[in-house]
């Protein structure tokens, strides 16, 4: 999710029981909120178990859990200014071990870290990517995020075993 986007969901945009994430505003850095970037920003985004575990702890540790409450947010139930999730993404990675990679590991880089494992490691296709990631175009993440890091030999053996199977060019 983009870092506005973050900052703008509310308990009620969790469903913890259909492991989603419902992203329908972002938050500005005065912290307004608007429409995410396009209408495309505007999905469902799967909650992976790892994430759903931290979003329970949190939960459960969290003074403000109503509905319409922050799921981070100042102690007054605002939006936390940009700087502030900056800050937290800086102390995790320092708790992680990973505090010499300021320049590598940000909110935008794990986002697209995901949009690629999505795209790789779990080969789910570009369309459904897009719609995740909250891309307006497919195109956009095929030029973004395909990465085929197979061998060429590895790449002949899997189209020449899905022709076998579809049964094409026999």
């Amino acid at each position: 999710m983009r870092a506005g986007e973050i900052r703008a969901l509310r308990w009620e945009d969790v469903d913890l029981e259909g492991n989603t994430i419902s992203v329908s505003r972002s938050a500005l850095p005065d912290g307004s909120m608007k429409s995410p970037k396009s209408a495309a920003g505007v999905r469902v985004v799967p909650l992976l178990p790892s994430c759903r575990r931290r979003l329970v702890e949190w939960k459960l540790k969290s003074p403000l859990t109503g509905r319409e409450d922050l799921i981070v947010g100042t102690a007054e139930g605002k939006p936390i200014a940009p700087t502030n999730l900056r800050r937290a993404l800086k102390e995790a990675k320092k708790q992680a071990g990973l505090d010499g990679s300021d320049d590598r590991l940000s909110l935008h880089s794990l986002r697209h870290s995901f949009a690629s494992m999505l795209v790789t490691d779990m080969e789910v296709p570009i369309t459904t990517a897009a719609l995740v990631i909250g891309h307006a175009s497919s195109d956009t993440t095929l030029r973004l995020y395909a990465r085929d890091a197979r061998s060429q030999e590895s790449i002949v053996a899997d189209v020449l075993e899905r022709a076998a199977v579809a049964q094409v060019g026999g």
